[in-house]
């Protein structure tokens, strides 16, 4: 079976419009997050992470005819073509694939008063992802992660199951989403939203924040020549089936996807050098997590949650926090898990509380969501 590597990436964020440009502000405690308001949503001075259109718009000026997409369309378009510019890769191959994740894609075309010369069918996953591929001139049909907020994390073990089992020789995966009236009402009805810049793991933690992104993730067959390239080691996913939107109270779920995970990448969790969790700052998430990292030998590991730096992104979430994740082994650095200061979860956790050099050569990515999704991803530093 084939080895599976990540040879370009891109992150498109309030932070920065690529990896390296995020990846500084992370380590400056830059945070993308603050008061909104926005005329589309009622709900008013709500705490997120927000992209402005006319960046992206004067970014993608000459490359794209910015009128005829969507905002998440242009985000996939220049992330992917950024991701691209950084590795040898043909997108207009039949060898290679595009897989996107996202929870709610062209949301915003529900409000017609904002997106009046864009079709409505656009609204379905697959409709927009072959909108964003037709762009690239791909011929195969696309594939759509939409499975919460494990998306982005299972869409990189579905991309990289294509490659080892020898379908493609390439994949491009790319997840983003987008703030919208839907989300944030929808997570205010559920008082999950935090009034301030949230808090992983700290026992002040309050909720959420939300945050609107774009990321993509290069995966191959081969290396680059001139390879500091992350090996995807193995993934695995789980379902606990505990709660339409609570996670588990055991973290049983996610423990069996931590362990397969390690399973399949043959490995134990005294491999683990640093964990990137999910940490999504509520009660019952960060206390979950908790749980499944001391079921899993993992209490002693140093962890952090990224979601103080760019809000909680959801689809897009699990490819951004993966980037940054590799990023992390390469530099042989883990960031401080922001807004934490004060241990506010049940059992005991090495929760990154500033920047450090570190040296490792696997860690871990996590992430949970509605349903009782679970999901982990290994990577390893290659050579």
């Amino acid at each position: 079976m084939r080895k599976v590597y990540s040879i370009a990436d891109n992150i498109v964020s309030p932070l920065g419009m690529d990896s390296s440009t995020n990846w500084d502000n992370v380590l400056k405690g830059a945070t993308g997050v603050k008061a909104n308001n926005k005329p589309s949503i009622h709900l008013k001075n709500f705490y997120a992470s927000s992209l402005e259109e006319n960046n992206l718009d004067d970014t993608l000026k000459g490359s794209i005819d910015t009128t005829v997409y969507t905002k998440l369309e242009k985000m996939f378009v220049l992330s992917i073509s950024s991701a691209a510019k950084k590795c040898e890769i043909d997108l207009t191959s039949s060898g290679t694939l595009f897989v996107f994740s996202s929870t709610k894609g062209n949301i915003d075309i529900l409000d017609k008063t904002a997106t009046s010369n864009i079709p409505t069918d656009r609204l379905n996953l697959m409709t927009m992802a072959k909108s964003v591929t037709s762009f690239f001139k791909n011929p195969n049909k696309p594939v759509v992660i939409s499975n919460a907020c494990i998306s982005g994390v299972l869409a990189i073990i579905t991309g990289s199951s294509y490659i080892r089992e020898g379908l493609y020789e390439k994949v491009v995966v790319a997840g983003g989403d987008i703030i919208s009236e839907f989300t944030i009402s929808g997570f205010n009805s559920l008082q999950a939203l935090s009034q301030n810049v949230c808090k992983p793991f700290d026992k002040s933690r309050d909720g959420i924040n939300l945050g609107e992104a774009c990321a993509t993730v290069i995966l191959s067959a081969t290396p680059q020549s001139n390879s500091s390239d992350i090996e995807i080691k193995g993934g695995a996913t789980s379902n606990d089936a505990n709660h339409i939107s609570g996670p588990s109270r055991t973290g049983d779920g996610l423990t069996l996807a931590i362990n397969n995970a390690l399973l399949y990448s043959r490995m134990t969790y005294s491999d683990i050098g640093y964990i990137s969790a999910h940490g999504t700052a509520t009660l019952y998430n960060d206390e979950m997590e908790a749980k499944a990292f001391n079921s899993s030998g993992l209490s002693e590991t140093p962890v952090n949650s990224l979601k103080g730096y760019f809000g909680h992104t959801l689809g897009a979430a699990g490819v951004l926090e993966t980037i940054l994740a590799m990023l992390s082994v390469k530099e042989q650095k883990v960031v401080a898990s922001r807004g934490y200061n004060e241990h506010g979860v049940s059992l005991p956790l090495q929760v990154v509380k500033e920047n450090k050099a570190v040296s490792f050569t696997n860690c871990i990515k996590t992430a949970s969501g509605f349903g009782g999704c679970n999901a982990a991803l290994v990577l390893s530093k290659n050579g």
